[in-house]
């Protein structure tokens, strides 16, 4: 059985995920993977209402980026790494962002 992992990161990700990903986890259906979802975010107004089978992270340090792309990339790069780390990647492997937040 082949597995997938979705990586969502920050509002645009995490909305993504939790509003066009519905995926089932019918292991009986054959060629369909296993299906891991993982949020990240650098504020917790966007993990608090996901359901239980997503794994989330909240950047430490963090409130939001409030526009300021550099301080949100300076803290959230070592995040990204840990949390692969942690949570290595699949078979397949889907990561959902904007270039236009923080």
């Amino acid at each position: 059985m082949s597995t997938m992992s979705i990586y969502a990161c920050g509002g645009a990700g995490i909305n993504l995920l939790k509003d066009f990903v519905r995926l089932p986890q019918d292991t009986e259906v054959p060629y369909y993977p296993t299906v891991r979802k993982y949020a990240l975010d650098t504020s917790d107004s966007n993990i608090r209402d996901l359901g239980g089978d997503i794994k989330t992270f909240l950047v430490p340090g963090l409130r939001g980026a409030g526009k300021k792309r550099q301080q949100a990339f300076e803290g959230v790069n070592d995040h990204v790494n840990n949390m692969l780390v942690e949570h290595k990647p699949s078979d397949y492997n889907l990561v959902m962002f904007s270039a236009s937040g923080g």
